[in-house]
């Protein structure tokens, strides 16, 4: 029997037939199969847990098939330790059962932050450190203009009076005041300070509205515990004449234990075998 003769047996269209069935047998079970497994036709609103604790959103969902997975955690003022305060399908969305909806939380305590060594040991404009502590998370409180030979520079930053130190870590959110310079202003008389201990002298010059400048100890001075009894011997300006400065202009001062050496007042009869044991460019602090 040749093929032509085969394909027209009740055999060969039996065979067709059943072959046929078991293809469409097998694409409604690959289908069902395939919805089963996808949850197809099944659609879930997503519950609004904002504010609640992450412990608590099953008594919320019920059993709803989602899973909440937190992706993330950030710190928000008013808002109780541990709390939702983000999610991603948002409420009111619908999803298929199964699907992972994700949490952001309320970080149990507020991230630290270093303060920039640039703002601390760097001189900037009253603009840019503002930019930097918003840039950082910080947050500006007062603004104090201090005299100074300079405008607009930043002096010092400054959390509750204390005086912000290179390395410095503060919690997020932290109020920051600035001290910024200003000049112009009234001329200040050069205070006489000679034969004055530091601590004097530097309230004296404070108090005629100018600051110490570089301060410089001769060789007797050798150690912090001499540098406490030291007295200037020599400043500049010179306080003749009624000599007078800018505001917020600096005076330098030079100091000794030779007492000799710190009453002569001809300073060029002095022998100049100071050496420079320490150089401080200082500022008056509040």
């Amino acid at each position: 029997m040749n093929f032509i003769q085969f394909i027209k047996t009740k055999v060969f269209w039996l065979q067709i037939l059943i072959a046929i069935v078991v293809m469409v047998l097998l694409i409604v079970v690959v289908m069902m199969s395939l919805s089963s497994y996808t949850h197809h036709g099944e659609k879930i609103e997503v519950p609004n847990i904002e504010g609640y604790k992450f412990d608590q959103i099953k008594a919320i969902i019920g059993k709803a098939d989602i899973e909440f997975v937190v992706s993330d955690s950030m710190f928000k003022d008013g808002v109780a330790p541990g709390a939702v305060i983000d999610q991603h399908p948002k409420a009111g969305s619908y999803v298929k059962s199964g699907r992972k909806v994700y949490l952001t939380i309320n970080a149990y305590s507020k991230e630290m932050v270093t303060i920039p060594s640039d703002l601390i040991n760097n001189a900037n404009s009253l603009r840019n450190a503002k930019y930097v502590l918003d840039m950082i998370g910080m947050k500006v409180g007062r603004i104090e203009y201090k005299p100074s030979e300079h405008d607009d520079l930043v002096l010092a930053l400054l959390v509750n009076g204390s005086q912000l130190r290179e390395g410095d870590r503060l919690p997020k959110g932290t109020v920051i005041d600035i001290v910024v310079s200003k000049s112009g202003g009234n001329a200040c008389i050069v205070p006489d300070v000679l034969n004055y201990n530091f601590a004097d002298a530097k309230s004296a010059v404070k108090a005629a509205g100018l600051s110490i400048g570089a301060v410089i100890y001769d060789k007797t001075v050798t150690c912090k515990e001499d540098s406490d009894v030291a007295v200037i011997y020599r400043q500049s300006p010179e306080a003749i004449n009624a000599a007078s400065l800018p505001a917020g202009s600096s005076v330098n001062i030079w100091l000794t234990l030779d007492v000799q050496k710190a009453v002569k007042s001809n300073f060029d009869d002095i022998d100049e075998d100071y050496t420079d044991l320490e150089i401080d460019s200082q500022t008056d602090e509040e």
